[in-house]
């Protein structure tokens, strides 16, 4: 075989160049792009998520609650030698003299944050050196709340009881998205200023946050020494964050993949192709091959190395277009992408190898085994075809060498046992459309020599091939459909379970002595009353009733919600 390898690497460029093993290349070459372009652009995306986490959660761990959390486990962070910081975050009306919004209000202490960077800048664009909250009686603000109020250097604004002065502009600071009130614009004040708002009530909606930092050993130690945490204090971690980023990233690199499964379905049905009339015509060079002395063991190992160049060569020019490819989504996101994402992993490099060897084994293994088998009797015959049980046994390999490849991709049964039905009903199907119409076109008499008819002709003389060009368009035009409707399924599937009267506009926090007033007013306004419903927050702590076990309660248990008792 080491011979054969010798003449396989001397012969190889001769070959590589012949049409047919220059598509199987390129067949390679698109498959591998196609697969690699959204590995890379995933990868770099999972991999700067899982970095970022600590800053998305603004500190390593968290403790996290609707209520005063003890002062404890501030103490004992300190005691581990963690640098600990505190938030408290509620909803309040910023009110100024001709205007008021509603606001998410952030009261911080001086250490905030304790990753990630809080950038604030004064009325003119220039950077404020912060010690992560303002001074006592001033403000920070965003820039809506800044265009909506039209406030200026050095404006007052009230929240509560309280009027501060309002010196500084928010342009980022991290744990945006820590919990309902990021959905509003932020104001960050002092934690010192906060009792004199007398904005948290009975029944307020607030979220304290206990913030810790440190090595993995002082933290690890200090989740130790906390022990069991009470039911309303949640415990956060940067990992566990990263990896809910990643896990979110990670199904929408699998509904990318299914774009790149048609791509690669289509490369193997070309490479087959191509390795089909390969194989043909290199039966008559085997058998000679054969007659002067070459041996079994010879033939394969000159046509695996011919093989092996491709899957190199064609790998390598694959995963540069599908880097290059990636390099251009990324520079499209450059005004979402807030920062440079890292190199990529390995993962995408050893997946466009796979890639690429799957599509080789599937359509190639077969026929190896023919040429390797073929007897110098063929050339006294002048038989060189393929008969029908060697066809069924190439495309058995194909079915099983893509259902492995696949298990690997998607890494989903339920998914894959979709896929793989689908597209067994579907090839079956243009089968039989093929088929029926070679049929029909062969009992047309094609004597005369009209252009249109020795087309037809053509279609009838080389049946196999034109059905399986029936079964490459049919099944390129079924997976953009299928990508054109799941595009848009899950909103209208989602819209559809909406009754046509289901309310879109919500008022909250209206109390009850207001209630007259608002009804009024829309009374006045719109010609309608709204309906009112009575909120209260509360955690579930046990479901006895009957059929309780039926209900999904685990995630009631664990966090507060709104009740009702309408």
């Amino acid at each position: 075989m080491i011979k054969g390898f010798r003449y396989g690497l001397n012969k190889f460029w001769s070959e590589a160049l012949s049409g047919d093993l220059l598509i199987l290349s390129l067949s390679i070459i698109l498959a591998v792009t196609s697969i690699s372009s959204v590995s890379f652009l995933g990868d770099r995306l999972q991999t700067s998520m899982k970095l970022q986490a600590s800053s998305i959660l603004g500190a390593d761990l968290v403790l996290r609650s609707a209520s005063v959390i003890d002062p404890k486990y501030l103490e004992l962070g300190i005691a581990n030698n963690l640098e600990i910081a505190e938030t408290i975050t509620f909803l309040s009306m910023v009110i100024t003299d001709d205007d008021n919004l509603l606001t998410s209000i952030k009261t911080t202490s001086e250490s905030y944050p304790l990753r990630g960077e809080l950038i604030v800048t004064d009325f003119n664009g220039s950077p404020i050196q912060n010690n992560g909250s303002p001074p006592t009686g001033h403000v920070w603000i965003e820039p809506k709340i800044v265009e909506t109020l039209n406030i200026k250097n050095s404006s007052e604004i009230s929240i509560g009881n309280k009027v501060l002065k309002v010196d500084g502009i928010i342009q980022d600071f991290p744990d945006r998205n820590s919990s309902f009130v990021g959905f509003y614009p932020i104001a960050i004040a002092n934690i010192n200023d906060i009792s004199d708002m007398g904005v948290i009530q009975t029944g307020s909606r607030v979220v304290y946050r206990s913030m810790f930092s440190g090595s993995t050993r002082n933290l690890n130690n200090f989740i130790n020494d906390i022990g069991e945490i009470p039911a309303d204090i949640r415990l956060q971690q940067a990992e566990d964050v990263g990896d809910e980023l990643g896990e979110a990233l990670g199904e929408s690199v699998t509904f990318f993949n299914l774009a790149s499964l048609f791509t690669i379905i289509i490369s193997v049905i070309s490479a087959m192709m191509a390795v089909r009339r390969y194989a043909t015509r290199n039966l008559l060079q085997a058998s000679l091959m054969k007659v002067f002395g070459a041996s079994k063991l010879f033939i394969l190992g000159h046509q695996i190395m011919q093989l092996l160049l491709i899957i190199l060569f064609a790998t390598l020019l694959g995963l540069l277009c599908g880097y290059a490819l990636q390099s251009l989504i990324i520079s499209t996101l450059q005004g979402i992408l807030t920062t440079d994402l890292p190199a990529p992993s390995f993962k995408p490099l050893v997946l466009g190898f796979v890639t690429s060897i799957f599509v080789v084994f599937a359509t190639a293994s077969p026929y190896l085994k023919i040429l390797s088998q073929t007897e110098p009797i063929r050339i006294l015959r002048n038989d060189f075809s393929i008969n029908l049980s060697n066809n069924l046994t190439i495309y058995l390999v194909a079915l099983v060498t893509m259902f492995i490849f696949l298990g690997i991709l998607f890494q989903d049964i339920k998914l894959l046992s979709y896929i793989l039905m689908a597209l067994i009903f579907v090839t079956a199907a243009l089968y039989a459309i093929g088929k029926i119409l070679i049929i029909l076109l062969g009992s047309i008499n094609f004597s005369s020599g009209i252009g249109w008819k020795i087309g037809l002709k053509n279609i009838v003389n080389r049946g196999n091939e034109s059905i399986l060009q029936i079964i490459i368009f049919g099944l390129s035009l079924l997976f953009l459909i299928v990508l054109a409707e799941t595009r848009t399924d899950l909103i209208d599937s989602w819209s559809e379970t909406l009754e046509e009267d289901t309310p879109n506009y919500f008022l909250f926090n209206i109390q009850e002595y207001d209630i007259a007033n608002v009804t009024s007013y829309f009374l006045e306004t719109a010609n309608f009353s709204p309906s009112y419903t009575p909120l209260i927050r509360g955690r579930l702590l046990s479901a006895k009733r009957a059929g309780s076990d039926e209900l999904s309660s685990e995630n009631l248990m664990e966090r507060e919600a709104n009740l009702t008792w309408q």
